[in-house]
């Protein structure tokens, strides 16, 4: 025959067990959830551009810090939007 403290840790041990799986079900549909926007695909073509640009540039002049301000002021926008998120 049981103990009455088995008996009142098995009840809890199930409460906590059956509360903690719900958990992780919640917690995996919030991670895995392919409605959601796809916001690194879209920083990664856009800063794709930028880096091909300045990659591809010949010029060691005023032009080639035209393309890194143009480069920072996106990856600056970028930041501030994540911070908004």
């Amino acid at each position: 025959m049981l103990s009455y403290l088995e008996v009142v840790l098995k009840k809890y041990l199930r409460s906590a067990l059956s509360v903690g799986l719900s958990l992780c079900v919640v917690a995996v549909q919030a991670i895995d959830n392919p409605d959601a926007p796809d916001y690194l695909g879209s920083f990664e073509s856009t800063a794709k551009v930028y880096e091909t640009d300045l990659a591809n540039s010949t010029s060691k002049s005023v032009d080639i810090l035209e393309q890194y301000n143009a480069y920072h002021s996106f990856l600056d926008g970028e930041l501030n939007r994540a911070y908004k998120l």
